[in-house]
């Protein structure tokens, strides 16, 4: 597998409005209290809109750069920012000290889910994860991923990115 490339964008945006501790900026919980950081409401990638800052993050990723493949993009939480080159040839688990994409995020499990290509076709299958994987914003125990979807794990948002 390809180098995972990190790039630091991380900001403390405000403080908790329930335990005023630092908010880390995009996040939608706070890690102390686990309070909701921003409110629910529809958008069209999913049903939980995403943290500011976000055209900030994709410009520092130098998505153009990217070669041809999947790419999984960490968009918010502890990880933001983390750029991850997904293989055509195996899976990969998404989890906490995982190789693969290992995410410090301490809601996700030590093996969260699973991303693989079969016949063409990118998947991801939750892997009896405890707090369970989403794909914009609906829980899923598999499901087709396709450009743009947004994979929600403990408190990290990822975008699913191809390059053609």
């Amino acid at each position: 597998m390809a180098s995972v490339r990190y790039i630091s964008t991380m900001l403390v945006k405000s403080d908790c409005p329930h335990c005023g501790r630092p908010v880390i900026e995009g996040s939608k919980y706070c890690l102390d209290c686990g309070s909701k950081i921003i409110a629910d409401k529809p958008t069209a990638g999913g049903d939980k809109p995403l943290g500011p800052g976000l055209d900030t993050v994709l410009a520092a990723l130098e998505l153009e750069s990217l070669t041809s493949g999947a790419y999984l993009l960490v968009i918010e939480g502890i990880d933001r920012g983390l750029c991850a080159p997904l293989p055509d040839d195996a899976a990969v688990v998404i989890g906490r000290r995982e190789p693969g994409v290992a995410l410090r995020d301490p809601f996700i499990s030590r093996r969260h889910a699973e991303v693989e290509r079969l016949d063409g076709r990118w998947y991801i299958r939750d892997l009896a994860s405890a707090n369970c994987t989403f794909v914009n914003s609906r829980p899923i125990e598999r499901q087709e991923l396709v450009e743009g979807d947004i994979v929600e794990v403990g408190y990290s948002t990822i975008l699913f990115h191809v390059v053609e």
